[in-house]
């Protein structure tokens, strides 16, 4: 008789984990209202952009943030070319898609190099899976 390996998740629970990171999330979007004040103007459009919000998602916690970005990131560590080319894609496709919303409707009142920036780091993101 062969004995099953024990299935049982170690650590945290998954509700707590997603407990804290709901109530780190409504922390940060408490502070967004008053960030973009306390933030230099270069960098005040951190505070209230879904660009560097999505990018952080995507990087670090994309799973309990939210499933389209999850399930990008999944597609890129999976490690199949077209999932991988969709996932990138997608966040590239936030990136390029705000920058040009900013520069487009934004730009007189915020910092317009941010917005370029987004820019380029969805191009960057996407030349970077492409290669």
């Amino acid at each position: 008789m062969t004995s099953s390996p024990d299935l049982a998740p170690s650590g945290p629970r998954p509700a707590i984990i997603v407990a804290g990171a709901a109530g780190a999330g409504l922390v940060v979007g408490g502070l967004t209202a008053y960030a973009q004040e306390w933030l230099p103007a270069e960098v005040g459009s951190l505070a209230n952009s879904a660009g560097s919000r999505a990018l952080v998602a995507f990087g670090l916690a994309a799973l309990l943030v939210g499933p389209p970005p999850g399930l990008a990131a999944h597609w890129v560590r999976a490690g199949q070319p077209m999932l991988a080319a969709i996932g990138v894609a997608a966040m590239s496709g936030v990136l390029v898609g705000e920058g040009a919303y900013g520069l487009a409707f934004v730009a007189d009142t915020t910092y317009p190099p941010y917005w370029w920036g987004s820019i380029v780091a969805g191009l960057a993101l996407l030349a970077w899976i492409a290669a």
